[in-house]
């Protein structure tokens, strides 16, 4: 594919308002579609693009389904934020689970008075760990506000 090929590829995912690093994974499947559907089927490319954008159109529809956000998502990005909900809830269980098992398994075996000063100790030393990356990777935080225009697949 040309240069420009590419870019009219581009721009039409950029109309649906994906986020950059979707819109690139996304790009790659258009492209290798494309590319198949014109070795195999013997196509010019504007004729291939036109069916992988029907192929995808249910897909990168923006539509409102009623949720939280008001902005207008599509299908494909919704699945893509519950996969990463849901890997985000299962790395926060794997995390606090042994955690709070330490807590009952310490507090059986305490006075109240060390079970009050481990306590304390166990919540502030993690607060004072993501204030300390905070401030360690400031830069980093500042990045979606550096790129306003751009959309990152955030949750």
């Amino acid at each position: 594919m040309n240069e420009s090929q590419l870019t009219e590829i581009r721009n039409y995912l950029l109309t649906k308002k994906l986020p950059i690093d979707i819109l690139l994974e996304v790009q790659d499947h258009f492209i290798a579609q494309i590319s198949s559907i014109q070795q195999e089927e013997n196509l010019e490319f504007e004729t291939a693009f036109a069916k992988v954008k029907e192929s995808w159109r249910k897909e990168l529809t923006l539509t409102w389904k009623g949720e939280i956000s008001l902005m207008d998502s599509t299908d494909f990005m919704r699945k893509m934020r519950k996969q990463i909900q849901w890997a985000n809830f299962k790395s926060a269980m794997l995390l606090s689970l042994p955690y709070v098992l330490l807590l009952f398994i310490v507090a059986n075996f305490m006075s109240a008075k060390l079970f009050h000063i481990f306590f304390l100790g166990s919540i502030f030393i993690p607060i004072l760990w993501a204030i300390f990356n905070y401030i360690k990777h400031y830069k980093d935080f500042k990045l979606p506000k550096v790129y306003t225009n751009n959309n990152l697949l955030c949750i």
